[in-house]
């Protein structure tokens, strides 16, 4: 009897990853116009004309030009729903901070109501043809491509006169083997008051990007700008009206989804491709913990029961100070 039962039970068990390992019949893919996927050129988002992609050998295999965004979902809609589509939408969250190692790896795809939700599938990076790969049970996604990926650029944003558009004189240059990038604003180009907003963008895509975490900015000292987010209204302003700014930004890049180290300094810094005076380098456990409130400013002496962003050498955690 015991026996009948172990056989009873695994067969229970393979059936159900059999089931949990269903292939999907279909995705449905909409994206930006001029995106071409296995010949098909789509439409401007358009959710009800999608390009329906079957299974092949139980999975589905996309061969992508012209790849920036596009939108994966199990359903098919017949009305445009907005709501309704992004109920079957999925999608790999980790793609911006893809490198060229990661090729050919599968990752596990968000789906319809996990935390971390799901949204547009994402070019890791410009090429000129991606070979995308997803388990026929929506798993695991897996991407290929013959194009390195590029060094990363990036620029300050802001109203005029630096404008939404990433424009070369607004680029920041790359300190040779570090995450420290800087930028020199130049009497010229003073940065005039009022001014809304300012970020800091990688690639000119919104998904990566910071925002100043203070309104007035704080300048000549770090600032913990915030990832994905700007604090204040745009009735307030972080250079205000009378006011201008220029001088060098040193921009410490961390991880996505991490608050970045920025210090704007109110002169022009003399900055190498090596590390030099400014740039002190410290293993993480040796470093000396630097203390932020929650929007950016620093704390000389951290009060214990509050919340701070620390920063330890390359390390910035989140702590309630004890």
């Amino acid at each position: 009897m015991k026996k009948f039962f172990t056989i009873a039970a695994l067969a229970a068990a393979m059936c159900g990853a059999a089931q949990a390992q269903e292939t999907v019949s279909a995705i449905y893919i909409a994206g930006a116009a001029g995106t071409e996927i296995n010949g098909q050129v789509l439409g401007d988002w358009d959710i009800v004309n999608t390009l329906e992609v079957k299974p092949e050998r139980g999975k589905f295999v996309l061969t992508i030009k012209n790849f920036s965004a596009i939108a994966i979902s199990d359903k098919k809609l017949t009305e445009e729903k907005w709501g309704e589509w992004k109920t079957g939408l999925w999608s790999y969250p980790g793609a911006a901070d893809m490198t060229d190692a990661d090729l050919n790896k599968p990752f596990p795809m968000s789906g319809p109501g996990e935390e971390n939700g799901a949204g547009n599938v994402m070019a890791p990076w410009k090429a000129d043809v991606w070979e995308v790969e997803i388990a026929g049970d929506l798993s695991t996604i897996t991407y290929r491509t013959s194009t390195p990926k590029p060094a990363d650029v990036v620029h300050l944003l802001g109203n005029d006169p630096i404008g939404w558009n990433t424009r070369d004189e607004y680029q920041f240059e790359n300190e040779a083997g570090t995450n420290v990038y800087w930028l020199d604003i130049t009497e010229d180009m003073a940065i005039v008051g009022p001014h809304v907003n300012l970020n800091i963008i990688v690639n000119g895509d919104w998904e990566i990007w910071w925002g100043g975490a203070t309104k007035p900015l704080v300048f000549d000292e770090p600032q913990m700008w915030l990832w994905t987010d700007n604090v204040g209204t745009d009735n307030d302003y972080v250079i205000p009206d009378g006011t201008s700014y220029w001088g060098t930004i040193r921009f410490v890049r961390p991880a996505a989804g991490e608050p970045a180290e920025v210090t704007m300094y109110t002169e022009i810094k003399e900055h190498k491709s090596e590390p030099n005076g400014i740039e002190t380098v410290l293993t993480d456990e040796n470093a000396t913990p630097e203390y932020f409130t929650l929007q950016g400013l620093r704390v000389a002496s951290p009060q214990q029961g509050q919340i701070y962003i620390v920063r330890q050498g390359s390390k910035v955690s989140k702590v309630y100070y004890r």
